[in-house]
């Protein structure tokens, strides 16, 4: 089994649903994606929780980042 980092912050949701659509589509399934969400707006939290409730190998979290830069690595 391999894991998958997915960082996200305040990106267009149809290019996100077009990825975990790839993914769920591979024929190898032997993986898991962990899905940060490095504190974006509202609505776009509210949006990707909708989207994410329908790909069951997603872990998801949220981290809290206001006022604090944009970081991949935190």
């Amino acid at each position: 089994m391999f894991s998958i980092i997915y960082p996200y912050r305040n990106r267009d949701i149809q290019r996100v649903k077009n990825s975990l659509e790839s993914l769920q589509l591979q024929t190898n399934k032997d993986f898991e994606v962990y899905f940060v969400n490095y504190g974006s707006n509202k609505n776009y939290t509210n949006q990707i929780e909708n989207l994410l409730k329908d790909f069951n190998f997603i872990n998801y979290s949220y981290s809290y980042t206001e006022k604090q830069p944009w970081n991949k690595s935190k």
